[in-house]
């Protein structure tokens, strides 16, 4: 949740109250903080109880209070080796959950292609929170003869629920071999597995197992287990199968699409649905998460395997006293891949409470309650920087067109949740993506149609805002699958590639071509028709404040993660000594900063794109090396003083991105304001925003109005043409009010063509279009009543910014060629190849750089 600045500061514990809520303390993890040092955002965990539920939606309260100094020193980070009775403990790679003897120990198995079991090993342990009400305990760990197979378990104990979330990311982090720029499966840098999972060993033998259906809650099964005297004590009484669970495919209408194809362009999958085994009986159905309870001497044990059936092949196969959990499970001939930098993350939650005697029944309800229960603070403070403009009020947004268009391209006919049945976007690698429907209009391929859209535009940024201002849970089924799948499976996890590809972001797949067997990699040896085609992760596809704002909202670690680690690599690519020009030039090689062409790096999305995540891992660590670096590319890439004609951005094909650069200028604007920082460098950027607005009055014009420019002209221009009055609106709040009310007359007058043009197209609620628009269309709601005296910070008049004169930028691989056109270069590179060291790092690079 978002927190005032100035309003709390220090550690504080918190409580949540409400009318049918029972009291429970919680955890509080601070976030962020305002530059004053008080909390910006903070993370509450615990346990919600309700006694009844009247309505679908309960409202809470939650008191924070600061927190004692005994409070203080129980949250601090622990080695795990050295703890007092932590409720989850880990010995010889095993967890553990409980005390002796009534503990549940649960191992990780893995086995390779050959069915051979790896062993894990634990490289890290760190413990957190021990005697509070929520518990952490983070391992790190590989396997055995495989150091880029690695593993981060993390297990967060709710103390008044007795229950334990275990979370388990799986990594491989070789390189992918990419050659000629594809990266279709079967790829060198790809690991097979047969199985991957959970091995739980229960205190006793299982008297009786209770299962359900979460998405039938409407019955309950018990399968009594009877013994013989020989059985008992027997050693292969522990190996009799019980019950066993296999959701093979997803059960749909379209199971069998050629989205699952394997490397050798075959779908394997075996049957529809799923099959459940209970001695002799055998059902059959489509969907199943099941929801189970194994009564024993010492109690009963609870255990649920979220997005069972979304994130396929599960199994879940229960012996006399133990229960084997496969995440990834093995049928017949089926191989896992794990693509080169590729990582999934499985959750498991366990209910363990063997000091209450409760009934079965009981747990299996609290099981359906964590399925599908959904937290989150519906309203954030107006002054947060991480949005563009305070948010639109939720009457506002309901009586507005953007209402109806999000409600039809997110849930209706042939809106997100739909399209994904469409295609089968299903599986434990494909879940959570978005299909690209607006690629069917120009089509032409034999083989049916699949293309991911991989976050193009922030669609998760969109969703979320959404989701803060309906109020409306239905768009977690968006948020969360797509935030996970962008997390694990959009970005390229590894350091042993070229730093311009290490932790970048996948393209969606090609335009208007099938995806084959490039998955969620853009570029497929099938459609490499002409020399040239390929690629990888770009500066222009690296979008991070849909995973900030997720982080904050829904407090997931890995989304600070993935932030940093793109910021991170927009650094590196920027790294001239990490290329193999470096013999002869270690500076800023400029693809940071470059669209459409290396030679350009002005206003553009490559730039927009760079700046935006430096700022976001600015906003979420504190560190100021993100916003230097961030303010570097800003004096880069645009002026006060800028010629802007000669920028040719009227030529919409290739300059039309540079409104999403004027955006990010808003942004930084924003954030310093917010932060009040109206130093020299915030007059710079607002006096190059005021700029390209006034040259946008003169200029501007919607893209279908010259329809005869545009190579293919669909909705997707119309989408675009509401960055223009985005841009326009926000820099109406740094003029006088005379130019304020040219701006904004100016700003809705594009947004009324351009809601006039998208509808007009036979498929107007498609997702490249809404990924624009409902981000875009907040911010029109949120600014066009804005009056230029309600500007967020008054201009100082500081002429300190004309210190920085116009940076004529010229990108390395330029400046190597030119020292290489002078006989001094040509002495130079050969003076620095007669190096061993210098040789030996530039021919280590060659082989990174090799495709």
């Amino acid at each position: 949740m978002s927190v005032p600045r100035g309003r709390l500061r220090g550690a504080v514990t918190a409580s949540i109250s409400g009318q049918n809520v029972q009291d429970y303390r919680c955890h509080v993890e601070v976030l962020a903080l305002w530059p004053d040092g008080s909390i910006r955002w903070l993370a509450i965990e615990g346990v919600v109880s309700l006694s009844r539920v009247q309505e679908s939606k309960e409202i809470v309260a939650v008191t924070l209070r600061p927190a004692s100094p005994i409070q203080m020193s129980s949250g601090e980070k622990t080695d795990a080796d050295n703890l007092e009775n932590p409720i989850v403990k880990i010995k010889n790679a095993c967890l553990y959950i409980g005390e002796s003897p009534f503990c549940v120990k649960m191992s990780i198995y893995l086995n390779d292609a050959r069915k051979r079991r790896i062993p894990f090993r634990v490289i890290t342990c760190e413990s957190f929170g021990v005697k509070k009400p929520v518990e952490k305990l983070h391992v790190r760990g590989q396997f055995a003869n495989h150091r880029d197979l690695t593993l981060a378990a993390r297990t967060t104990h709710f103390c008044a629920l007795h229950a334990t979330l275990v979370e388990l990311t799986i990594r491989n982090g070789r390189r992918a071999r990419h050659r000629g720029g594809l990266w279709d499966l079967g790829d060198p840098g790809s690991v097979f597995l047969t199985e991957f999972g959970l091995d739980i060993e229960l205190p006793s033998e299982i008297s009786k197992w209770y299962w359900g259906n979460a998405l039938d809650n409407s019955s309950w099964d018990c399968v009594s287990i009877e013994r013989d005297s020989a059985e008992t004590g027997s050693q292969l009484a522990g190996d009799r199968e019980l019950w066993d669970v296999f959701q093979a495919s997803s059960g749909g209408d379209n199971w069998t699409s050629v989205n699952h194809i394997d490397a050798r362009g075959q779908v394997r999958l075996p049957f529809k649905g799923f099959v459940l085994r209970c001695g002799k009986e055998e059902r059959r159905g489509d969907r199943i998460t099941p929801l189970c309870v194994a009564e024993t001497e010492y109690g009963p044990i609870g255990l649920l395997v979220p997005r069972f059936w979304e994130e396929f092949p599960k199994r879940i196969t229960v012996f006399d006293r133990r229960i084997r959990i496969a995440l990834l499970a093995h049928h017949d001939k089926q191989l896992h891949e794990l693509q080169g930098g590729e990582q999934k993350t499985f959750k498991v939650w366990i209910i363990h409470s063997y000091r209450e005697a409760w009934h079965p029944r009981n747990l299996l309800i609290q099981l359906s309650a964590l399925n599908g229960s959904t937290v989150v603070a519906e309203q954030i403070s107006p002054d947060v920087p991480e949005v563009l403009a305070p948010l639109p009020t939720r009457d506002d947004w309901a009586a507005s067109r953007l209402a109806d268009f999000a409600e039809k391209a997110a849930f209706g006919r042939m809106g997100i949740l739909a399209n994904r049945e469409k295609v089968d976007e299903f599986g434990w690698r494909n879940f959570g993506d978005t299909y690209a429907d607006h690629e069917e209009t120009y089509y032409q391929g034999s083989e049916p149609l699949v293309s991911h859209y991989n976050n193009q535009f922030d669609l998760l940024y969109g969703c979320i805002l959404h989701r803060l201002i309906s109020g409306d849970p239905r768009w977690d089924e968006i948020i969360v699958p797509l935030a996970n799948h962008i997390i694990d499976i959009d970005i390229y996890h590894t350091d042993k590639d070229r730093s311009t590809f290490n932790h970048g972001l996948f393209w969606m797949t090609d335009h208007y071509r099938t995806a084959y067997s490039s998955t969620h990699r853009a570029f497929s040896r099938f459609n490499a028709t002409s020399k040239g085609y390929g690629g990888g992760p770009c500066n222009e596809h690296n979008y991070t404040s849909g995973l900030a704002l997720y982080y904050f909202l829904w407090g997931d670690e890995r989304a600070k993660g993935a932030v940093i680690e793109l910021a991170n690599w927009v650094m590196a690519m920027e790294d001239g000594s990490q290329t193999p020009y470096c013999i002869l030039d270690n500076g800023p090689t400029g693809l940071a900063t470059m669209t459409s062409s290396h030679d350009y790096h002005g206003p553009g999305r490559g730039a927009a794109n760079s700046i935006n995540a430096l700022l976001d891992a600015w906003l979420i660590t504190g560190e100021k090396k993100y916003l230097e670096f961030a303010e570097a590319l800003l004096r880069r890439t645009i002026h006060p003083d800028d010629d802007i004609d000669a920028l040719d951005l009227l030529n919409a094909e290739i300059r039309w991105s540079y409104t999403m650069h004027l955006e990010v200028l808003a942004k930084y604007l924003r954030i310093k304001s917010v932060f009040q920082q109206s130093d020299a460098m915030y007059e710079y950027v607002r006096h190059s925003l005021v700029k390209y607005a006034e040259w946008m009055l003169a200029n501007e014009r919607p893209y279908l109005a010259r329809a005869e420019e545009l190579q293919y002209p669909t909705e997707a221009w119309a989408a675009q043409d509401f960055r223009k009055a985005t841009v326009l609106l926000c820099a109406s709040r740094y003029v006088p009010p005379e130019a304020a009310a040219q701006f904004r007359e100016k700003a809705l007058s594009l947004a009324e063509a351009a809601w006039r043009d998208l509808l007009r197209f036979p498929r107007p609620y498609n997702v490249r279009a809404a990924a624009v628009i409902l981000t875009q269309g907040i911010w029109h709601l949120a600014l066009e009543k804005s009056r230029a005296e309600m500007c967020c910070a008054i201009p100082n008049n500081n002429d300190d910014w004309r210190l920085w004169s116009r940076e004529k930028f010229i990108p390395q691989r330029e400046r190597v060629r030119k020292k290489l056109s002078t006989p001094q270069g040509w002495l130079t590179l050969l003076a620095r190849a007669s190096n061993p060291h210098v040789l030996g790092r530039f021919l280590v690079l060659l082989w990174k750089w090799r495709n």
